[in-house]
C-alpha cells in the first residue's frame, strides 16, 4: 500500500533535503559490545550522575518549548489584527486496519521579528499515541541580519545530511556578503525523551557570489552515548553561468572513517520550454550510517548514479519528461529509465491526464511498469481522481507475473476552509493475493495569508 503523506510544512523541509540511501556498513569504532562494556565500567557517582540525567534532559527540552510556545501566545494577544497565522487539521480514518490519524500544523507571524510554526500527530488504533514532528520559535531581525531558531525542526546545513533535532539554530550575515550559521542539540526521537550523552552540534560558512552563484563549507559532529557516531565535513557551491547554463555540486567527506560519504554534481540547461540535465550521485552507505548502528554490520557497497533527466514543453498543454541512468551498486550495474506524458485539459491545470512507463533494473528484482493518472473537475467544488498501476517482474520466482494497484478517489471542496475526500484503494502483490482498503479525510484550514 502506498502512503498517505500528510502535513505539508514538514513534507517540504524534509523535501529541501537529500534523499540518504539505506545504509548499512562495518563498525566505525563503537559496538553495541563496546556500548555496555562502557555503561558497566560506570559505578559510583559517575552512575548515579549518568542515570539521573536521563529524565530531567527530556523533561527541560519540553519545557522549553512550551515556555516558548506561551510567550507567542501571549504576543499574538497583544498583535495587532492583521497577524498573518495559518491553521490546517487532517483527520483520516482507514477501514483496514481499523485505525485513525490526526494531524494540526500551523504558521504564525506576530511579530516583523518572530513566528512560529508546528506540525503534531496522534494515531488511534489498538492504542492510543501521538507526537510533535515539528514545533519551533523563529526569531530574526527585520533586516535580515540575525535569525533563531528554537524548539524541533528539521534542518538541512548545506551539503550535510538533513538532521531532525530538539535543539537551537542560528544564523548571521557578516560583511562583504558572508554568511555564518551553527546549530546544536540533541537527535529528535519520540515524546521529547532523550537518551544521555546524544547530542549533535556543527556550524557552516558561506559566501554569496553576487547574482551568479555560492560556496559553503561545513562541519557536523553526532554524539550516541557519548561515543563519536559520526563526523563529517560538507562543501556545496553553485553557479548560474549565463541564461541558459546552471552548475552546482555538493560532497560530504567522512572524518571519522576518511573518504567520501556522498557526492553530487549536475549541469543543468535550460529554456522557458526545455530543461535537460546531467548528473551524477556516489553514496558509501557504511559512512552515511551512524557507526553506533546496529545496521552497520551487514556489509558495504558503494553505490553510484549518473545519467540524464529532462523536461520538455511539446505543447501549451502536453508536457514530456524523461530520464535515462546507469546505477552501480558495487560493481552490479543497473538501468533506471522513465519516461512520462502528462496533458492538461484545462488552461490552470486543473484536470489533467499522465501515463508513465518505467524500467528499473535491481539484482534479482529488476521490473518493468506502467502508470496511469487521471484528475477531472467534475463541478466547481467536486474533484475526481484515480490511478492504476501495473508492475511485470523479471523474475516473478513463483509471485505472480503481474503485481497491479489501483486508486480511486472524489474530493468535495465544502468552502474555503473545509475539504472532504473518500478514496478506496486494491492492490495485488507478493505479500497479499488481494487487498481491498477504504479511507476517508477531513481538512480544515483557516487563517490569514502569510
Amino acid at each position: 500500500m502506498k502512503p498517505v503523506m500528510l502535513g505539508v510544512s514538514f513534507e517540504r523541509k524534509v523535501a529541501e533535503g537529500r534523499a540518504s540511501l539505506a545504509r548499512c556498513s562495518t563498525p566505525k569504532g563503537s559496538s553495541l559490545f563496546q556500548r555496555v562494556h562502557r555503561s558497566e565500567q560506570r559505578s559510583g557517582l559517575a552512575k548515579t550522575f549518568y542515570n539521573l540525567r536521563r529524565a530531567p534532559l527530556g523533561f527541560a527540552i519540553r519545557a522549553v518549548v512550551a515556555s516558548l510556545w506561551l510567550i507567542v501566545i501571549q504576543l499574538q494577544g497583544t498583535a495587532h489584527a492583521e497577524a498573518n497565522y495559518s491553521v490546517q487539521g487532517d483527520a483520516l480514518l482507514r477501514a483496514q486496519p481499523g485505525m485513525g490519524l490526526l494531524t494540526l500544523q500551523g504558521d504564525s507571524e506576530i511579530h516583523p521579528w518572530i513566528s512560529a510554526e508546528a506540525l503534531v500527530w496522534s494515531r488511534y488504533g489498538s492504542d492510543l499515541d501521538g507526537d510533535a514532528l515539528v514545533m519551533a520559535i523563529r526569531l530574526r531581525d527585520p533586516s535580515r541580519r540575525a535569525e533563531l531558531r528554537l524548539g524541533r525542526f528539521v534542518l538541512t546545513p548545506g551539503a550535510l545530511r538533513p538532521v531532525h533535532i530538539d535543539g537551537g539554530h542560528a544564523r548571521l550575515r557578516l560583511p562583504a556578503d558572508f554568511y555564518l550559521e551553527g546549530f546544536a542539540g540533541i537527535p529528535a526521537v519520540v515524546d521529547f525523551d532523550s537518551r544521555s550523552y546524544d547530542w549533535i552540534a556543527g556550524s557552516r560558512i558561506s559566501r554569496s557570489l553576487g547574482d551568479w552563484g555560492s560556496v559553503g563549507v561545513a562541519y557536523a559532529q553526532r554524539r550516541d552515548h557519548g561515543v563519536r557516531a559520526d563526523e563529517e565535513v560538507a562543501f556545496d557551491a553553485g553557479a548560474t553561468i549565463g541564461d541558459l547554463l546552471d552548475l552546482n555540486g555538493r560532497l560530504s567527506y567522512d572524518l571519522l572513517y576518511p573518504g567520501i560519504s556522498e557526492a553530487h554534481g549536475a549541469a543543468v540547461l535550460h529554456d522557458s520550454n526545455w530543461r535537460a540535465e546531467l548528473f551524477y550521485t556516489e553514496r558509501s552507505p557504511s559512512r552515511i550510517l551512524l557507526s553506533t548502528s546496529l545496521f552497520s554490520v551487514l556489509g558495504d557497497s558503494v553505490s553510484r548514479r549518473g545519467g540524464f533527466t529532462g523536461h520538455w514543453r511539446l505543447a501549451p498543454r502536453l508536457d514530456v519528461d524523461g530520464t535515462a541512468a546507469l546505477r552501480m551498486v558495487g560493481r552490479n550495474p543497473g538501468e533506471s529509465i522513465t519516461l512520462r506524458t502528462t496533458l492538461r485539459l484545462d488552461d490552470l491545470g486543473s484536470s489533467s491526464m499522465a501515463i508513465e512507463g518505467r524500467r528499473e533494473g535491481v539484482i534479482d528484482g529488476s521490473w518493468t511498469g506502467v502508470r496511469g493518472v487521471a484528475r477531472v473537475q467534475v463541478l466547481d467544488t467536486i474533484f475526481a481522481s484515480t490511478e492504476v498501476e501495473m508492475v511485470f517482474p523479471d523474475d516473478p520466482h513463483g509471485r505472480g507475473v503481474l503485481w497491479p494497484w489501483g486508486l480511486l478517489a472524489m474530493t468535495w471542496k465544502a468552502n474555503e476552509n473545509w475539504e472532504v475526500a473518500v478514496a478506496s484503494q486494491g492492490s495485488i502483490s507478493p505479500d497479499n493475493n488481494g487487498k481491498l482498503d477504504a479511507m476517508l479525510r477531513l481538512t480544515h484550514r483557516s487563517g490569514a495569508a502569510l
